[in-house]
């Protein structure tokens, strides 16, 4: 059994383990928390709280207690890590009753009839939520994935959503696939991406398999251990592969590689863990507009109303910009000389950008629009960057051909008139340039002459 049932029977207490959850993230609640509604219910089984309810019911029917009597209450420690609470002191949690007439621990456990065996079962599904119909048909439920059925149903029964619709699908979907059983695949597997919110929503899977093991042995193990294996419907390495794959394939089908017969059979699990539930997913993220061209250009600008006319860049430019430094190296996982797993580099899509454009404001026609446009290092042509610099091109120029037409009579013109006044001579006629009167034949002149 669960070593947390002896210790929670004894002491009325239990210490929670650290478990893998990010506390800076906010998109998930604490994964204790969570399952808090499960161990609440577990605590109401193990005590009998429905049984000594009942007796002070009768009790105070029969006058033995006062009207005002308060009906009896369990209380159990638990000791859950925090960051604000490092293991200080304990969280007193209250036990939840379960919605119907539970039998006593005794006969839970040790009942031979067929409805002691009935009672044991519907302890469990009451305890994780799954009490519904097709739980138990096995045309929709598979007895080896009925521990995977009820923790997915009793995550998408919270108030607070936490998958997302093609995250439950991925769950399934590797559950149906034929390689989660084989050992040499899985361990030649190679994972191009991890994300920080898949391990999460494995971590919080994980959890819930350990308190639906938990809730299994608290109701007398209705569930045989050939039931209850993880490695029967979930892989890590499988998971993360499947939900990479996820956010390329437009469908169920292409998620499925073109497997007819494990969409029917996904799509069956799926309807009886959904069934009677008002479903509500969370929400899907927003757009990598950033990843785009034209997201890096708009980095850092006003709103796209007051965006400037500008020419988009090619898809040549924008391979360019695509381009990633050399990821980091990927790693093996051994245990006592024999690699049990590895996993390839991790492409990321953050921070491994190249220097992206810097916008200041821009150049309009509009009032008060003053700023400058001030473009840095836009690709040009096949992936390549242009040097700062002048252009190397014409600039402003139209070809006019009247305008070179005029401007080339203006040089013609500068070209023939005299560059100066020149040496003058006096003669009979008046001063006359000394070039012109060397043309014509010699003069006399006089020694009164003057230059």
């Amino acid at each position: 059994m669960a070593p947390w049932i002896l210790h929670v029977l004894s002491t009325k207490e239990v210490r929670l383990p650290c478990v893998m959850e990010d506390e800076n993230n906010r998109e998930f609640p604490p994964i204790h928390e969570i399952y808090l509604l499960l161990r609440q219910r577990v605590y109401a089984v193990l005590f009998n709280l429905h049984h000594h309810r009942y007796v002070h019911s009768k009790k105070k029917e029969a006058g033995e207690l006062p009207e005002n009597t308060q009906p009896p209450d369990i209380i159990v420690k638990e000791w859950v890590y925090s960051r604000s609470n490092p293991y200080q002191h304990p969280e007193e949690i209250r036990a939840e009753p379960l919605p119907w007439a539970v039998p006593t621990l005794q006969r839970l456990w040790f009942g031979p009839s067929l409805d002691d065996k009935r009672c044991r079962m519907r302890a469990l599904l009451s305890c994780l939520n799954s009490d519904s119909p097709l739980i138990l048909n096995t045309a929709y439920v598979p007895q080896h994935m009925f521990v995977l059925a009820c923790v997915l149903r009793y995550i998408m029964s919270l108030d607070r959503p936490i998958m997302r619709r093609n995250e439950l699908d991925v769950f399934l979907c590797q559950a149906y696939n034929p390689d989660l059983m084989n050992v040499q695949y899985l361990q030649e597997l190679t994972l191009n991406v991890v994300t920080s919110r898949g391990v999460q929503l494995a971590a919080i899977f994980m959890q819930g398999v350990e308190m639906a093991l938990l809730a299994n042995d608290a109701c007398g193990a209705p569930l045989p251990w050939l039931m209850c294996c993880p490695w029967l419907y979930f892989d890590g390495k499988l998971f993360h592969h499947t939900l990479a794959r996820s956010a390329q394939v437009k469908s169920l089908l292409d998620l499925c590689e073109n497997h007819i017969e494990r969409v029917v059979k996904v799509e069956r699990l799926r309807k009886a863990i959904l069934e009677g539930l008002d479903v509500k997913f969370a929400k899907p993220p927003l757009p990598h507009f950033a990843d785009s061209p034209l997201g890096l250009m708009r980095q850092g600008l006003p709103p796209t109303n007051c965006l400037p006319p500008m020419p988009l860049p090619s898809t040549r430019g924008a391979a360019a910009l695509r381009q990633r430094p050399i990821p980091a190296r990927g790693g093996q996982l051994q245990v006592a000389g024999v690699v049990v797993g590895s996993w390839g580099p991790n492409y990321g899509y953050q921070n491994n950008l190249r220097q992206q454009p810097q916008l200041v404001g821009y150049q309009g026609r509009g009032r008060g629009l003053n700023n400058q446009f001030i473009p840095q290092q836009f690709p040009r042509g096949r992936a390549t960057q242009r040097k700062p610099g002048p252009p190397t091109f014409n600039v402003n120029r139209k070809n006019n051909p009247a305008k070179k037409k005029v401007s080339a009579n203006k040089q013609k013109q500068t070209a023939n008139a005299p560059k100066g006044r020149g040496m003058t001579v006096k003669t009979e006629s008046g001063d006359v340039l000394a070039s012109e009167v060397l043309k014509e034949e010699p003069l006399t002149l006089s020694i009164s002459d003057t230059i």
